[in-house]
């Protein structure tokens, strides 16, 4: 898997633009792997399509820098069970000093979002143990209509049941209608110019925010709050993706969500710090009656989370 600087992580270092390119109905399970206790803890990606049972694909592993070191993986999937066997495999372009993860991942369901966690541990050309630690991954599930950068990268509720087994494929998407477009005045507003309330909160990976909403529609217009530097985001509404790593700018892009839960949910996450850290992504919330101007502020791979209730 990769070089033992630090149990090591199979390289076949490669631009990411070079690699994202895949088949709709492979999986990508994205997340961090936690070596030797938390020691150290890097982003990590398992790419992979199933037939009759067996998987193939290839790892990610971001160490330093853009360029992720690449793998080979094959392994098993058990429906049944939930469970993902799989390991890193040498090809003849490796090193000698490199240390293949294998591991069990037992993987769940909930709404939209598969996650899959468990221990793993790595063995050098010889069978040597050369590292252990845990890790988490995780997918979230797309229509095929709603806004990703790169759609190739995410599939859909279907496509997930059969590769991953029936209790995907029995949890239908509902309809959802988003207006979305990118406004080139960042001071503009959807609404009315005068509100009667004005709030300003920062939300971070510590604790949620939690708002009360008293109508049917809400206004979300999302832009790098300061100098643009190259910061950007994944932005989650409800479980279904709406940016994916999208670069944010000082042009604000503007959504149109109808709040027809009781319970909503937007979620922000920094994919990256830009070139001055932290992640800084400033979201505009308003309905006819508010305005909520929140700064989400994240290092890479945390989230902000904005609870929206529905007034009864």
């Amino acid at each position: 898997m990769r070089q033992k600087i630090l149990f090591g992580l199979c390289v076949a270092c490669m631009p990411l633009t070079a690699i994202v390119a895949q088949d709709k109905k492979s999986l990508t399970l994205d997340g961090r792997l936690n070596v030797n206790k938390g020691s150290a803890s890097f982003r990590y990606q398992l790419v992979f399509n199933e037939n009759g049972g067996r998987i193939s694909g290839y790892s990610l592993t971001w160490l330093t820098g853009v360029n992720p070191n690449k793998c080979k993986v094959e392994g098993s999937i058990d429906k049944d069970k939930g469970v993902i066997h799989f390991k890193e495999v040498a090809s003849k372009n490796d090193s000698a000093n490199m240390c293949y993860l294998e591991s069990d991942l037992k993987y769940t369901i909930k709404g939209k979002e598969i996650t899959a966690t468990g221990p793993f541990k790595g063995h050098d050309e010889k069978n040597k143990m050369c590292g252990e630690g845990n890790m988490t991954l995780t997918h979230t599930l797309v229509r095929d209509s709603v806004f990703v950068k790169d759609s190739s990268r995410r599939i859909s509720i279907s496509a997930a049941g059969d590769l991953l087994g029936k209790k995907v494929a029995n949890t239908p998407l509902p309809p959802l209608k988003v207006e979305k477009k990118v406004v080139e005045n960042p001071n503009g507003s959807p609404t009315a110019k005068d509100h009667p309330k004005v709030t300003n909160f920062t939300v971070s990976a510590d604790g949620p925010l939690n708002l009360d909403w008293a109508t049917d529609t809400l206004y979300l217009w999302v832009w790098d709050y300061g100098k643009p530097d190259g910061d950007r985001i994944t932005l989650i509404f409800n479980g279904m993706m709406m940016l994916d790593e999208y670069e944010i700018t000082g042009k604000k892009r503007l959504f149109k969500f109808p709040i027809t839960r009781d319970e909503n949910r937007i979620e922000v996450k920094a994919i990256n710090e830009g070139r001055v850290p932290p992640n800084t992504a400033r979201l505009l919330l308003e309905c006819k009656s508010a305005q909520y101007n929140i700064t989400s502020v994240n290092g890479q791979g945390k989230s902000s989370i904005i609870n929206i209730n529905k007034a009864k």
